[in-house]
């Protein structure tokens, strides 16, 4: 898979690969269509997750996930 359009490190490009490959199914698409939709200096790991979570994850879960782990001691 071809990262460079990213403008990121080889590092970098590891962690992406990394990512983009436990994707499947619905995710992966959803993936080639925010790669292709998106221009590649907008193209963050934080805009990416935040756009993966709106997506696949719903608001409520992510604030009980928060509290559990705020509460872990």
């Amino acid at each position: 898979m071809e990262l460079s359009y990213l403008g990121v490190s080889q590092e970098s490009s590891l962690m992406w690969l990394s990512i983009v490959f436990l994707l499947r199914d619905k995710s992966y698409q959803w993936w080639l269509i925010v790669k292709e939709g998106t221009q590649p200096d907008r193209l963050t790991w934080e805009y990416v997750k935040t756009t993966f979570q709106s997506k696949y994850v719903g608001a409520s879960y992510v604030d009980a996930r928060r509290h559990e782990f705020l509460n872990l001691t």
